[in-house]
């Protein structure tokens, strides 16, 4: 696989503001497709059991990048570290962790604001050790042939909604000013976590992976809270400390859900933010549905985006009056390649 040639390609996409440059990343089948791992079979309070696990996925990688190579699509070789929502928390309180097969839940919420406020990140933590020593462990093991991000980071408001619990969402309310004062501190606390855990990654191809896409240069921010909250809440809470955060790193990847459309607009007029990142939701209309309303809050803002096959062909036309990066499952490996094929004869300088 060609990483440098890929890298150039998501180079001259963001070097290039005019609508039309279409990147796609495909997912597909096939007799080599290996199975989901399971959180539960992992003891996680021993480090030797992380490495293990961060082991099976650098194979397991390796694995995936040479099922992969006849596809020459815009997928990233890279692993972003999963333990789930859980375990973003643990870097910030000493709270027990719970997994199930796919993700991890904080085993119990702090429940007053003597114990937010006292939310410190510190990067001595056991689980914050974690993600520092997996970003050195698995990016030495890499040694370039892929990349990893092995923390994504919630924004300060998630990490708020993570230590808070719902209370976060009457706090808008009922203490305004005293939540103010606590999402300045974890901003600064979610500056700190992001500088630590990228000082310890061994990049030579520079940038950041996003959900095997990348940006040139950044921070991976999880911004799911805010699809929960007006866009005044936004502007007035989440908006600016997510700025701060993108300014602080040289450059953003905003993933939230399509469940939060009326914070488009808000997320794409953050300065520096380089991609917004827009997954679908169940009982919610499809985001190729309502591409025009899309284009009508980002304007010439990178979306990712997932969309189908028959999608990206139905609505080509809206597509190209934008810049996206779409992300399409496809049925087998024939189908992602001759969609590559398709999407490249559609897209300005056949990126």
């Amino acid at each position: 696989m060609n990483l440098p040639s890929r890298l150039d390609r998501y180079h001259r996409f963001y070097a290039d503001p005019r609508p039309g440059s279409l990147l796609v990343v495909t997912q597909f089948p096939d007799e080599r497709s290996l199975p989901a791992l399971d959180l539960r079979t992992f003891d996680f309070a021993s480090m030797a059991e992380h490495r293990r696990y961060w082991d099976m996925l650098v194979e397991r990688m390796r694995f995936e990048v040479a099922r992969r190579a006849a596809v020459d699509d815009d997928w990233i070789p890279g692993i972003v570290l999963h333990y789930g929502f859980g375990a973003f928390g643990a870097v910030y309180a000493d709270v027990p962790l719970v997994f199930t097969d796919n993700t991890s839940y904080m085993g119990h919420a702090l429940t007053t604001w003597a114990e937010w406020e006292a939310v410190r990140y510190d990067p001595n933590r056991f689980w914050s050790q974690v993600f520092i020593e997996a970003g050195r462990y698995i990016s030495e093991k890499a040694d370039g042939a892929f990349l990893v991000d092995p923390y994504p980071n919630p924004s300060p408001l998630d990490v708020a909604n993570l230590i808070m619990g719902n209370e976060l969402f009457t706090a808008f309310y009922e203490q305004p000013d005293r939540l103010h004062r606590l999402l300045d501190h974890l901003t600064d606390e979610a500056v700190r976590n992001v500088r630590t855990v990228q000082a310890a990654l061994r990049n030579p191809h520079g940038g950041t992976l996003t959900f095997n896409a990348w940006i040139p240069q950044g921070v991976l921010l999880l911004e799911d809270a805010a699809d929960l909250c007006s866009p005044e809440i936004y502007r007035q809470f989440g908006q600016p400390r997510t700025a701060r955060v993108i300014a602080a790193c040289g450059g953003g990847y905003i993933h939230h859900h399509n469940l939060g459309r009326q914070q488009y607009a808000n997320m794409a007029a953050i300065p520096g933010l380089t991609v917004l990142q827009i997954s679908g939701d169940p009982n919610q209309p499809r985001t190729a549905a309502n591409l025009g309303y899309l284009s009508s809050q980002v304007g010439g803002m990178p979306v990712d985006t997932e969309v189908t096959p028959a999608e990206i062909r139905d609505h080509i036309g809206e597509f190209t009056r934008g810049r996206f990066i779409l992300r399409a499952n496809c049925s087998s490996r024939d189908e992602a390649s001759d969609l590559v094929a398709w999407v490249r004869g559609h897209s300005r300088g056949h990126t």
